[in-house]
C-alpha cells in the first residue's frame, strides 16, 4: 500500500496531482526555515523527473512535514467515505433527481485514485465544471486532514446545499463527529 507523510500544512501528492491545503493552527506565518541536512526527509522531483518517471496514478509520493506524520491513501479513501455515507448529506443532494445518481464529486484537494461509494455505486471523481448548476456535482470545497481528524467542506450548488462534515479517527476506524448541512435555494431540476 501506498503511503504518503501528511502534517498540519499539507502533502503533496503523485505526480500530475494537486497538493492537499492542510490548515494550520495559529496566528502569524512562521519564517521559512533551512532544512537540516541530517533530517530525515525526501525531496519532490524536478518537473523533468516527475514526468520522466511511469507513475500508476494512484500511489502517492511522500512529502516532508513538520510533524512526520503518514498516512495512507486508504485512510483518506475510508474517512471520505464517512462523509459520502452521512444521511444528512444523501438527503440534501436529493439523488432522486435526474442527473445526480450516480453522486459525482469535485475538487482540487481529492486525490487521484480515490475510490468511494455513495448509496452502493461508485461515486465519479470529475473536474468541476464551468457551471455546477448545469452538472449536479459535490463540489469539496477545502479538506483538512491530518490523520486523526478530517473537516471536509463542500457544496452542491444544483442541489442548493452548502455543508461541513467532521470526521475522526478512534481506536482504528474512522467516525462521524459532526455534521451540518444548509439550503441555500439551488435548483432542483
Amino acid at each position: 500500500m501506498a503511503e504518503v507523510r501528511w502534517g498540519s500544512l499539507g502533502v503533496l501528492v503523485g505526480a500530475g496531482s494537486v497538493s492537499l491545503a492542510l490548515a494550520a493552527c495559529g496566528g502569524s506565518t512562521p519564517e521559512p526555515q533551512t532544512p537540516d541536512p541530517g533530517a530525515d526527509y525526501v525531496e519532490a522531483p524536478s518537473p523533468e523527473e516527475s514526468e520522466s518517471e511511469e507513475s500508476s496514478g494512484d500511489e502517492l509520493s511522500e512529502a516532508p512535514t513538520e510533524d512526520n506524520v503518514v498516512i495512507s491513501t486508504q485512510d483518506f479513501q475510508d474517512a471520505m467515505q464517512i462523509v459520502l455515507d452521512d444521511e444528512a448529506l444523501k438527503t440534501g443532494i436529493e439523488l432522486e433527481q435526474p442527473g445526480r445518481f450516480p453522486l459525482k464529486i469535485a475538487g482540487g484537494d481529492i486525490p487521484s485514485g480515490v475510490m468511494v461509494t455513495c448509496v452502493g455505486e461508485a461515486a465519479e471523481v470529475i473536474a468541476l465544471p464551468e457551471d455546477p448548476k448545469a452538472t449536479p456535482v459535490l463540489y469539496f470545497v477545502s479538506i483538512e486532514f491530518n490523520g486523526t481528524m478530517g473537516v471536509f467542506k463542500y457544496r452542491h450548488d444544483a442541489a442548493g446545499i452548502r455543508g461541513t462534515t467532521k470526521v475522526k479517527r478512534t481506536d482504528g476506524r474512522w467516525e462521524l463527529m459532526s455534521s451540518r448541512v444548509n439550503d441555500y435555494g439551488g435548483m432542483t431540476q
